[in-house]
C-alpha cells in the first residue's frame, strides 16, 4: 500500500517508475518465508535442491523472455516470483512423494490465507494515509504506527498470535521502554 512512499524515501523521487517492479517483488516475501529445501537436505536428497535451481533458472528465463516483449520491465519482474512459485511447487511435489504427506499437511493454506486476509483488512486505512498532504517520510511513519496499532490486536484477536508469543512481545516492549527511559534520564 505504501510502496510509492517507501521508494521515494529510500531511493528518491527519480525512482518512482520502479514502484510497480517493487510491488511485484514483494510477492517473493511470502515465498521466502518457507525454506523449501530443508526437508530434502535433511533426508540426504540434495539433488532435489539442484533440481529446484534448474527449475528456477529455466522458468525465470522462459517467463522473462515470454513476457518482456508484451509487458516490458514488468514482464521481466514477474519472472522472479513466478519461478520461485514453480520451484515451491516442485519441492512440494517431491516432498509429498518422499514423505507421503499431502500438500495440505505441508503448507497450512487456511492459516496463511487467514493471516493475509487480516493483514489486508488492517492495511485498508493506509489507503487514506496515502492521501495526506505531508512529506513521504511522515506518511510512512504514520502508516507504520497505524498499521502496528491495527495488526497486533487483530492478529491476537483472531488467534494468529499465541499467548506465548504475545507474552514475549509485550515483555520485549516493556524492556525497550525501560531502556529508552534509562537513556532519556542520562
Amino acid at each position: 500500500v505504501m510502496a510509492d512512499d517507501i521508494v521515494r524515501v529510500l531511493y528518491g523521487p527519480g525512482y518512482s517508475a520502479s514502484v510497480p517492479v517493487f510491488r511485484i517483488y514483494l510477492f517473493l516475501v511470502p515465498m521466502r518465508v518457507a525454506t523449501w529445501g530443508v526437508i530434502p537436505q535433511a533426508i540426504g536428497r540434495t539433488r532435489l535442491i539442484l533440481g529446484a535451481s534448474v527449475v528456477i533458472l529455466v522458468t525465470n528465463a522462459a517467463v522473462a523472455i515470454g513476457l518482456v516483449h508484451p509487458l516490458g520491465i514488468i514482464g521481466a519482474a514477474l519472472a522472479g516470483p513466478i519461478s520461485v512459485l514453480v520451484a515451491a511447487g516442485y519441492f512440494l511435489a517431491c516432498v509429498r512423494v518422499i514423505t507421503g504427506f499431502n500438500v495440505r499437511d505441508l503448507v497450512p493454506v487456511s492459516e496463511l490465507t487467514g493471516t493475509m486476509l487480516v493483514a489486508a483488512i488492517c492495511a485498508i486505512p493506509l489507503l487514506g494515509v496515502r492521501q495526506i498532504g505531508v512529506p513521504p517520510a511522515a506518511r510512512l511513519g504514520l502508516a507504520a504506527i497505524l498499521f502496528a496499532l491495527l495488526i497486533a490486536p487483530a492478529l491476537r484477536r483472531t488467534g494468529r498470535i499465541s499467548d506465548e508469543d504475545w507474552s514475549h512481545g509485550t515483555r520485549l516492549i516493556r524492556r525497550l521502554r525501560q531502556k529508552v527511559s534509562f537513556v532519556g534520564e542520562h
